[in-house]
Formats: C-alpha cells, sequence, structure tokens
C-alpha cells in the first residue's frame, strides 16, 4: 500500500510537471495559473520540484513577478532555484534583477554564468560579456561555446573564432564546432563557412543541413549536393524531433511530417510526440488524433499526456471523457497506457 502511494505521488508529480512544460513552452500565462492553483490545491505547495518548475514556467510566460512571488516562498531554495530564478529575469530584459541575485546566489554554477553572458549577449554588450566570460572560474564545454554564439549573433566572427581556437582541445565537441560554423553561414561568410566545414573532425545531421542550407541559400546548390548525407538514422530522429518541438506553424509542422514520410523513417515515441504536441499547439487536434491512432509502438505516460493536453488546448476535452462515459479512450485504456493509477486519478480531477 506504501508503495503504491508512492506511485501516485510520484504520477502526480509527473503530470503536473508535465503540463508546466506545455504551459510554460506555449506562453500560457493563465494556464499557467491555472495550473499553479491545482498544485497548491492538491497539497504541494511545499513540494520544492513542482515550485521550481512552477518558476521556470511563469518565466517562460514573461511574468517575473509571480516568478519572484514562488521562489521567496520557498524555504532554503537549492540551486536550481537560483538558476531559473536568475534566467527568468534574464531572459524577460531584467539584468539589474538578474545580476543582483546572480552577485547574492554566493557561488553561482556554469548554468547561471551562461544565462548572464547570454542575455548581455543578446542586448549587445560585448564588453560586459566579455568581463563576465573572463571571470568565470572554471569555463565548461558549454560556457565556451556560449561565447562562441555570443560573439557570432553581434557579428564579431574574428572574436569568436578567437575564443573557438583558444578552446582546449578536450573540449571542443561537435556542437562547438557547429556552433562557429552557424556563426560564418548567418553572417553569410559561405566561403569561409566551407573552408571551415572541411576541417571538421567529424560531422552530424545539424552541422550538415547548416552547411547544406547555407550553400542552397546562396546559389551553391552544386556543391550542396557533394556534401555528405547522415547515416544515422538516430541522429535524423533526433533532428526532426527537435524540429516538431520548436515548431508552432501549422504549415511547417505539416511540412516537416511530410518529409519523415516521404524518407521513409520509422516513427519513435519521442517523434510522435512531439508531432502530436505540434499539431495540438497549431490548433488541430483532429491529426494530432491521427498521429495518435496510427502509432503502432508502446504508447508511453508522454505521448498519452501530449493527446489529453492537446484535447484541453483545444476545448476538446469532452471528445476525450464524454459526458455518457463512452471515450475516446477510456480511463481503463489511459490506465493501461500510462501504467500510472496517480495520472488516472488527476486526470478525473483535471477535467
Amino acid at each position: 500500500m506504501l508503495e503504491a502511494s508512492s506511485n501516485i505521488v510520484g504520477s502526480q508529480q509527473s503530470f503536473f510537471a508535465t503540463l508546466l512544460s506545455q504551459s510554460g513552452g506555449s506562453g500560457d500565462l493563465d494556464q499557467t495559473r491555472k495550473i499553479h492553483s491545482r498544485i497548491v490545491d492538491s497539497g504541494y505547495s511545499k513540494d520544492k520540484f513542482l515550485l521550481n518548475l512552477i518558476i521556470q514556467a511563469y518565466g517562460k510566460c514573461g511574468s517575473v513577478g509571480d516568478a519572484h512571488r514562488v521562489f521567496s516562498a520557498i524555504d532554503h531554495p537549492n540551486l536550481f532555484s537560483w538558476n531559473i530564478m536568475i534566467q527568468a529575469y534574464a531572459r524577460n530584459g531584467h539584468l539589474d534583477e538578474a545580476c543582483n541575485l546572480f552577485d547574492r546566489s554566493h557561488s553561482p554554477d556554469p548554468v547561471a554564468w551562461n544565462e548572464m553572458i547570454t542575455a548581455y549577449a543578446n542586448l549587445g554588450e560585448m564588453e560586459e560579456v566579455k568581463r563576465l566570460f573572463d571571470r568565470v572560474p572554471e569555463k565548461s564545454e558549454i560556457t565556451w561555446t556560449v561565447m562562441i554564439t555570443a560573439y557570432a549573433r553581434n557579428g564579431h566572427l574574428n572574436e569568436a573564432r578567437t575564443v573557438f581556437d583558444a578552446m582546449p582541445i578536450e573540449k571542443k565537441t561537435i556542437v562547438s564546432w557547429t556552433a562557429m560554423l552557424q556563426g560564418y553561414t548567418q553572417n553569410s561568410r559561405i566561403d569561409q563557412a566551407f573552408d571551415f566545414f572541411q576541417t571538421f573532425p567529424a560531422h552530424n545531421v545539424v552541422s550538415i543541413t547548416a552547411m547544406v542550407s547555407a550553400l542552397a541559400s546562396h546559389g551553391r546548390g552544386d556543391e550542396a549536393e557533394m556534401l555528405p548525407t547522415p547515416s544515422s538514422s538516430a541522429s535524423i530522429k533526433v533532428t526532426y524531433t527537435t524540429l516538431l518541438s520548436c515548431c508552432d506553424d501549422l504549415g511547417d509542422g505539416e511540412e516537416i511530417h511530410a518529409c519523415v514520410v516521404r524518407d521513409g523513417i520509422e516513427w519513435d515515441v519521442a517523434m510522435s510526440t512531439a508531432l502530436v504536441r505540434c499539431y495540438g499547439r497549431c490548433g488541430n487536434p483532429e491529426k494530432a488524433v491521427a498521429v495518435f491512432e496510427n502509432f503502432s509502438g508502446n504508447k508511453d505516460v508522454g505521448l498519452w499526456t501530449a493527446m489529453i493536453l492537446c484535447f484541453d488546448q483545444n476545448q476538446k476535452i469532452t471528445e476525450a471523457i464524454p459526458g455518457d462515459g463512452t471515450a475516446w479512450f477510456s480511463s481503463k485504456q489511459l490506465y493501461i497506457g500510462c501504467s500510472s493509477p496517480g495520472i488516472v486519478e488527476l486526470f478525473k480531477v483535471w477535467v
């Protein structure tokens, strides 16, 4: 019984976490406030894990006031609490507050340093960016890459390349190589990009796609066709999943969907979940249902939850649980699909 109770609590936390991720990702402040209220009413007002996610969701919705109120109410905020509050301020242009919190955090970790560097870079304040970078006690590969990107996005390609060249060889990853490549392509330095591309120790689908796109957009399609083609289906699936997760335009979502079908790529649960969420965000629950029903693999908690949220987002929750008790999917099916009674119970309360 104790184990079952623990499973229910964990399931409820996971479900609320998914809801917050969805509302924060879509910037829906009203929905985030409703979820926050439901979390409090469900007895989780002191749950640090969920409170941190609430702060993060409010930050993504642009409501730093709400985020700060939640942060201030946490007893003994942990490192993640500090980081996401700094992130909320920084990403919404409240740099004075971000700096104040950053200084109060005593020993900021790499995540906080990276957030501050990115925030100042977004405002074009490159002197402050360099000052911060020079102060970072232990620069991770991510910090180096953030600095390369900061310079490149502000058109300082020589400085970006200087940072890349100074980066310790053991910290150079395909991510940092690709960041430098994209710096060249985004600033229309195609020849330099191509020369740099040739020096890559290894390629992935992102680097190849960036180079192909740059060449093609500058009328150099013949050269683009000569580039290597990604051979790893896993890499391709990750790329498509990422594209769908970022997509909030129905036409773009349909185009990505069509590309996957055209290329004969087998749908995995992550891709299917991303596509269901994409269609939900874009207001087309019918296509989301088709994706859900056509997926032949094991439907995990994430995919079921994405489908529920799609109905809820599009005011069609009664199609999931109609008044007469018959259901597009029944509570029993939801239970079987999720293997988690807590989500079933929470779903009943939610709707």
